[in-house]
């Protein structure tokens, strides 16, 4: 068992969820530590955006969007097919990401830089992102496997952060521990109903596994996005570095 599972596992327990053996055989088979959003590789790319002004204005944005329409796929899938003690937690992380989005958006003006957030078109956004239908346990696993990246991802930054002299990111810093904090019950909460089911159905561990592995394509091409940003902007970039 690797330092990542070892570390989530004792976040769930914080949160008084004990994960079923389904559920952990499909974690450390698959959530290991050469997937993308726990690689070195994903490391060094936020050591990179983190250097560069024009970079994190750029990285804010993307999550703050990202934000928005994660929220409206939660609410659509809650008011259509949760029960209502689902529901309800649903609609609870909605608000969240929904309060998520306009954080980050908040923290692009630190950056020296002014991005608006353009919501036009999120709710027309759901046909094309929603992979999983009307089938409410493939999405939970979907959303499981998302909100796990996100608390890896938000641990990563507080790191780079406070290693950081830069004044700028370590005014980011209460913000982003804010976000951490929901991110964590996020997981937590959606890893009881995951943990569940696998244990009464231990055939959706297939499913479960999609889901994981949907969540590292979409990661490399969120990288790949990153990648090109960089490529764009080189020689702004390097003049920024100079300065």
């Amino acid at each position: 068992m690797n330092n990542i599972q070892n570390e989530l596992y004792a976040m769930l327990e914080s949160f008084n969820v004990n994960p079923s053996d389904e559920y952990k055989e499909c974690i450390e088979k698959y959530l290991t530590a050469d997937l993308s959003f726990t690689s070195e590789l994903m490391e060094g790319l936020a050591k990179t955006i983190f250097r560069s002004k024009k970079m994190m204005a750029y990285y804010l944005l993307h999550n703050s969007i990202d934000e928005a329409k994660g929220a409206a796929r939660l609410r659509l899938m809650a008011n259509r097919y949760a029960d209502e003690e689902l529901k309800q937690k649903m609609l609870r992380h909605y608000n969240d990401e929904m309060n998520h989005s306009t954080m980050f958006a908040s923290l692009i003006p630190l950056t020296g830089y002014e991005a608006e957030v353009d919501d036009t078109g999120v709710e027309g956004e759901l046909t094309k992102i929603l992979d999983f239908d009307d089938n409410i346990k493939t999405f939970i696993f979907r959303v499981h496997s998302i909100e796990v990246r996100s608390w890896r991802l938000l641990l990563l930054h507080l790191k780079i952060i406070e290693e950081s002299n830069e004044q700028y990111m370590k005014d980011m810093q209460p913000t982003i521990q804010n976000i951490l904090e929901d991110e964590m019950r996020h997981v937590s909460y959606t890893a009881q109903y995951v943990s569940q089911w696998l244990h009464q159905d231990p055939y959706l561990s297939q499913s479960f596994i999609n889901c994981i592995t949907h969540t590292n394509r979409e990661t490399w091409e969120d990288l790949s996005a990153m990648s090109n940003f960089m490529r764009d902007n080189v020689v702004q970039l390097m003049q920024e570095a100079e300065v």
